[in-house]
């Protein structure tokens, strides 16, 4: 299931902040969490070895 969230995901924490993905907003926020199971965390596994 998590797998089709994927590319959202990506787009909405790792992309720019736009009106097409409104969550990218929270990019802004000092102190977020974000929970996501492995195949919705698939697309940004790069990301979070930087």
């Amino acid at each position: 299931m998590g797998e089709k969230k994927a590319a959202t995901i990506r787009k909405a924490f790792f992309g720019p902040v736009t009106n097409e993905h409104p969550s990218s907003i929270l990019q802004m926020h000092p102190n977020l969490t974000v929970v996501l199971d492995e195949e919705a965390a698939s697309e940004i596994q790069a990301f979070l070895k930087m």
